[in-house]
């Protein structure tokens, strides 16, 4: 096990807010054209990645405004090459305004479904809602 010594690593974790759907869109393209099942139901991502990204941020959405859910993302520096270190296609028109070199972005996710009957349901969702 791994003792983190210092407390404001943490201050890189937050829950997720509606304003992060566009850049988790593409986080999640980047990550997941890894998987098996990514290969395997998105065939002709490189001609449409569009609809990947699009696909992503409905996921993404329908997560962050579950009250079962609890969302969290990590944030680090943007770097404007991120795009060319991973085999999805992320287009530039993808809806999202990169930042300047830098600057602070979402960079990952993760989520847990909290047990049914918890108390904790709908505590881990952000003030802020989508439209």
């Amino acid at each position: 096990m791994i003792l983190l010594t210092d407390p404001s690593a943490f201050r890189k974790i937050r829950l997720a807010t509606p304003e992060d759907v566009l850049r988790l869109g593409i986080i999640c393209t980047a990550s997941f054209r890894y998987s098996e099942q990514f290969i395997w139901e998105r065939p002709y991502h490189a001609e449409y990645p569009q609809d990947t990204i699009v696909f992503f941020r409905h996921e993404v959405r329908s997560l962050i405004e579950d009250p079962k859910m609890i969302v969290a993302v990590a944030v680090d520096e943007y770097d404007p090459e991120e795009s060319s270190k991973t085999g999805a296609t992320i287009p530039v028109d993808s809806g999202w305004t990169p930042p300047d070199r830098g600057d602070e972005v979402v960079v990952g996710i993760a989520v847990w479904q909290l047990e049914p009957g918890s108390k904790r349901i709908g505590h881990f969702q952000s003030s802020s809602r989508l439209s």
